[in-house]
């Protein structure tokens, strides 16, 4: 169970903007009452649009006590029998910052999926038009590494490093960055950069083209690297960066 507010478009198991407007839909084509879904889709919009917008980019609320859920220092709250839980300097850090693998007020590459999903599938705008432009140019400014040589990842590295450039899935442009972050944040991934590519030809904006340039060219230069395509590590290669987000930008 989350333990911290996150911005509705980010990920599927937020339970607001990304459900509840299919949901709406469909509610009409059965003949049934869609209240319900309209109804929790404007909270969720409102809170994100007010609660959640910084003036550039939309971020996350870190909230962890006064919830439903139980305190992560709740001994009951462990999903593991072997968790041993919070260390002194564990607790001293969450109390201080919250609970880990959060992001706070980072600019989030894929913020604004839930909404760019649904213009994708047809549903049209479910954001302020304005205030997504506008994340997504922060997502750009801030974002986008032309050269990732001084760029530190404890992570996966090897998805982008060295001379290449790539799209940062986030970033502390105001500072406040976490001490642990979600795992993944200074990774690169090429399907968080085909849809914020295509995402930003849906406004229409000309920086659009400098996401997918670099994502090329880092997987081009890492395909003549391979002896052959044919070659099983070859076909996993080229099979694995086909990112479904790439339909965004061939789709009419």
């Amino acid at each position: 169970m989350r333990r911290a507010l996150r911005t509705p478009c980010e990920e599927q198991p937020v339970g607001t903007l990304n459900p509840d407007i299919p949901s709406a839909e469909l509610a009409r084509a059965l003949d049934e009452d869609a209240g319900d879904y309209l109804r929790l889709y404007e909270k969720g919009r409102s809170h994100l649009e007010n609660e959640l917008w910084n003036g550039e980019y939309f971020h996350q609320a870190v909230q962890w006590k006064d919830l439903r859920a139980a305190s992560p220092l709740d001994p009951g709250s462990r999903s593991l029998d072997h968790d041993p839980g919070y260390s002194p300097e564990a607790t001293l850090l969450l109390e201080e910052e919250g609970p880990k693998y959060q992001y706070g007020d980072g600019c989030l590459s894929d913020g604004v999926l839930g909404d760019w999903l649904a213009r994708v599938c047809g549903i049209g705008e479910i954001l302020d038009p304005e205030k997504v432009r506008s994340h997504l140019l922060a997502v750009h400014r801030y974002n986008l590494r032309h050269d990732l040589s001084d760029h530190g990842n404890p992570q996966r590295s090897g998805y982008a490093f060295g001379n290449e450039g790539g799209l940062l899935l986030c970033s502390w442009p105001r500072g406040g960055a976490p001490s642990l972050p979600f795992v993944y944040s200074n990774e690169v991934w090429s399907g968080i950069e085909y849809q914020v590519a295509s995402h930003l030809m849906m406004t229409g904006h000309p920086a659009a083209t400098a996401v997918p340039t670099w994502c090329t060219m880092r997987v081009s230069g890492w395909l003549n690297a391979l002896t052959a395509a044919t070659t099983p590590i070859g076909c996993l290669m080229t099979t694995s960066l086909r990112s479904p987000a790439v339909a965004g930008i061939v789709s009419p």
